[in-house]
Order: structure tokens, then C-alpha cells, then sequence
């Protein structure tokens, strides 16, 4: 896994479990010892050390999983007579509802606490590690947070915190949860089952669903009012697309893929690119779609190697996840040829980093951090010192999401929705270029928004055992 090789924290893997759980135990018995006794020291202690006029009014967690809520009032005394009851939908009352659903699985998450502590010889420590998704929440709640905390905007945002405790049930119950239904905006879920139940709950209700966790596109369609962070894989091969024709647009192009269908489907609109160019210019690119599992295709012609030309420059773009395929293919690969990858290559447990680095192969993203910017460097101090640890990529995903919205808040208001259209964000970690995906209705046939997808991009290459970004 190359990006680990790359990129490494400090301290031992247990170390930061540990701390993790610890963070999450202090953050969730805070929230209980504030709503079991409202009026103690416990809660004036929250109250008093929280930023002036960005407090925490708490409400209890009930059986479908919510947590409380946490409620910013800016440029406002602290109201700690509001309820529940006075959240009716299409409220003119002037706040900016966000809801949050995050796997953040509290229970389990605090039994492995309890056994990540009693175990003193580190025995099960494997078993108590939190899972993938659960970590990956809390990040981006600490960064989300972190940013709401720090927030100048004049607007005033509440913010209701949902567990979905990753469970496509639990999601379904939650839907019920009348306190949704007044929320003007709802980030997440965090896999492709449950944000299509939230995303159809969403376009029911008129709410912006933000998806920034999930990159599929099949879990939605003609939704105007989802709104997708996590750019598909569309806004991937746009940028390798931009990078071959302004760079490489008189090599020998071959599209590589597979018959599987996830490959098939890169490689098509990759191919839809490259036929619309040749369509229209006088210019024509020397270009080959090869699918090397097309069994209407001689053997010697399906693969790679015959399609390279020895004296020329080519550029193979591999269209491929399955990751012995991925390796299979770069181990072949010679000077003369340029490979553009996918995005999961640089996560991929099993492709080999020698291979990886003798191909040195461009590869997509959306995530860049540079460190020697000041602004990043005052974050990573201020979170660290807020957290107890550096910021993790859901972090700065948190934290860029939450800065994006409060601009947007501060510019249009109760009328956000029509900032994603005008308004770009380029962010310590991430940046949100935000444009409508436009389709041909299945039902009417005419022209309408698929949905709002995110095609900000960062194009880099691997070399040397290191990732370097390309300008």
C-alpha cells in the first residue's frame, strides 16, 4: 500500500487506537453527563470552556440512534430555553439546520474502549481496534467541529449529530426522526446502501443531501438536490483526459481495460472523450480501445504489447482495479510508454511499489495538503492541540466541508443552494468546485440535473517511490 509507505504518522498503531478511544469516550460521557444533569458543574464546565457565543445545548440520544445536537448561535446570547417542539419544516425562525449521519457506532466503539484499557498486555488488541468507517466518522466529526468552533459566520447553525452505526436498517429508522425533516442540509451517510435511502429521503423532502463520502454513481439519479463532495469517477478521467491532450496528444493512445464491468464502464467514457474529439477536429489522435477480455478478438491482438509502437511515444490509460491485473500489466511496461492509472491504485493493498515506481504511472486525486503553507501549519497546531493528534485526511475533509458551507451561509443565507452553482472553495485539504451533472430524463426526455458534483482535481505521479503533485 504505496500512500502508507509514503506517507507515515507517529507513534505505534496501538498508541493511536488508544487515544482515539480515549478522545471518544471523553467526547460521548460529556454529552451524557450534560443531558443526565442539566443543571450541574459538569455542564457549566462544558458551557464556560466552550468559544464565546459557540456553545453545546445537549438533548438526549434516543432509540434510533440520534446523539445530541449541537446548536452555534454567533453574534447571540445562549438560549437554553429552545425545544425541540419549535423545529417545524420550512421554519422562518432565520437558523441553518445541518444534520449529520455518521457510522460512529457508540456502543461497540466504547466496549472496545473499555478492552482496549483492561488489556494490559495488548493481547486482543487487534479486537479492539475500531473499525475502518468508525474512525474515518470521527475524523471528519473532529475536523466538521473543529470548523464550526473557529466559524466567523454571522449565520446562526445548529448542527444534529445522527449515529447510523453503519447499519442500512438503523438508516431506514432514522428517516423517521421528525427532527430530519426540518434540517435544511444532511451530510452523509458513508456507504453506497444507506445514501441511496437518505438520498431518496432527501429529494422527497426537498433537502440538500452533501455526499462526501461515497464516489458511486449509481445509488441516485435526476436528484437536484444531491450534492456530491466526493467527486466520481467521471471528474477522474476528465483530468487524466485534459493532461493527454495537452501534453501527449500526438502519442499512440490506447485505452486498456478488462471485460469486468466496473473496468468496462471507466474505459467507455474514456472512449465517448476520444471519439467526440476525433469527431469534430481535423486534428486526429492515433487511438486504440482495447478490452482485453473481448473474446471476438484474436488472443495476439487482445494484448497490450502488440498494440505499443517501439519507436513512438505511448500512453496507455488502464482502466483497471482488480489489482494482480494491475500488476501483471505494469511489470511489463517499458521507457517509451506513459501509464495513467486509477484512483484506487495508490490505497491498493496487493499492486507492488517497485512496480508502481519503474512505471511511474499519473494517477488522480482529490486531497492534497501542502504543510508549508501557514495557514495549513496554524491547523495542523491547533487541531493537535484541540484533538491530541494530527489531522487524518477525513479531517481536513470535515474541516474544509464545514469552512466551504459557512461562506456560502454568510453569501446567500436560507437561499445556500444557489451558491454551489457560483461559489469555488479551495481548501487546506480539499477543494469544492461545484457544477451540475446534466442527463436526458428516462421519463419526459428532456434535459435535466442528474445532480451537483464536486470536479475539483489533483493530477500526480508516482516516481521514485514517492507521489509528486503535477502543476
Amino acid at each position: 500500500m504505496l500512500r502508507q509507505y509514503i506517507f507515515t504518522n507517529s507513534g505505534t498503531k496501538q498508541s493511536i487506537i488508544v487515544r482515539k478511544l480515549f478522545l471518544f469516550l471523553v467526547l460521548v460521557s460529556l454529552m451524557v453527563a450534560a443531558y443526565a444533569q442539566p443543571n450541574n458543574s459538569i455542564r457549566k464546565t462544558i458551557i464556560n470552556q466552550s468559544p464565546p457565543d459557540k456553545q453545546d445545548v445537549q438533548v438526549p440520544a434516543n432509540q434510533n440512534g440520534r446523539l445530541p445536537e449541537r446548536t452555534t448561535l454567533p453574534g447571540q446570547a445562549r438560549d437554553t430555553s429552545a425545544k425541540r417542539s419549535t423545529l417545524s419544516s420550512g421554519s422562518n425562525d432565520g437558523i441553518i439546520r445541518i444534520g449529520l449521519i455518521l457510522p460512529l457506532d457508540v456502543q461497540s466503539s466504547l466496549d472496545k474502549l473499555y478492552g482496549s484499557m483492561t488489556d494490559k498486555e495488548g493481547v486482543k488488541s487487534e479486537s479492539n481496534r475500531l473499525k475502518d468507517p468508525t474512525l474515518e466518522a470521527l475524523d471528519f466529526y473532529e475536523g466538521f467541529r473543529y470548523a464550526l468552533n473557529s466559524n466567523t459566520s454571522k449565520q446562526r447553525i445548529s448542527v444534529y449529530v445522527f449515529d447510523s452505526q453503519n447499519s442500512d436498517s438503523l438508516v431506514q429508522e432514522l428517516m423517521k426522526d421528525d427532527t430530519l425533516k426540518t434540517c435544511d442540509i444532511i451530510i452523509g451517510p458513508a456507504t453506497t446502501a444507506q445514501a441511496k435511502i437518505v438520498a431518496a429521503f432527501c429529494k422527497k423532502n426537498k433537502i440538500i443531501n452533501i455526499q462526501p463520502f461515497v464516489a458511486s454513481k449509481s445509488f441516485s439519479t435526476e436528484n437536484p438536490y444531491l450534492v456530491r463532495f466526493m467527486p466520481t469517477i467521471d471528474a477522474h478521467l476528465q483530468k487524466e483526459y485534459e493532461m493527454v491532450m495537452d501534453s501527449f496528444s500526438d502519442a499512440n493512445i490506447i485505452v486498456f481495460t478488462t471485460k469486468r464491468e466496473r473496468d468496462l464502464s471507466a474505459a467507455r467514457q474514456l472512449d465517448t472523450l476520444f471519439k467526440s474529439y476525433n469527431a469534430i477536429n481535423t486534428h486526429k489522435l492515433r487511438y486504440t480501445f482495447l478490452n482485453s477480455g473481448d473474446s471476438s478478438v484474436p488472443a495476439a491482438k487482445r494484448s497490450l504489447s502488440s498494440h505499443i509502437l517501439p519507436k513512438e511515444n505511448n500512453i496507455v490509460m488502464m482502466t483497471c482495479y482488480d489489482e494482480p491485473v494491475v500488476n501483471q500489466q505494469l511489470r511489463l511496461i517499458k521507457d517509451n510508454v506513459t501509464v495513467f492509472g486509477m484512483p484506487t491504485w495508490i490505497d491498493a493493498e496487493q499492486i507492488r511499489a517497485d512496480y508502481l515506481s519503474k512505471a511511474e504511472p499519473y494517477f488522480t486525486d482529490n486531497y492534497y495538503v501542502d504543510t508549508a503553507q501557514s495557514r495549513v501549519k496554524d491547523f495542523i497546531a491547533g487541531y493537535n492541540s484541540a484533538n491530541g493528534q494530527k489531522p487524518s485526511r477525513f479531517s481536513y475533509l470535515g474541516y474544509d466541508a464545514m469552512r466551504y458551507l459557512s461562506i456560502i451561509f454568510d453569501k446567500y443565507g436560507k437561499g445556500f443552494k444557489q451558491g454551489f452553482d457560483n461559489e469555488s472553495y479551495d481548501g487546506l485539504g480539499f477543494s469544492f468546485h461545484i457544477s451540475p451533472v446534466i442527463h436526458v430524463s428516462k421519463s419526459s426526455g428532456d434535459p435535466v440535473i442528474n445532480y451537483y458534483t464536486n470536479t475539483a482535481m489533483h493530477l500526480f505521479q508516482v516516481s521514485e517511490y514517492k507521489v509528486w503533485l503535477i502543476k
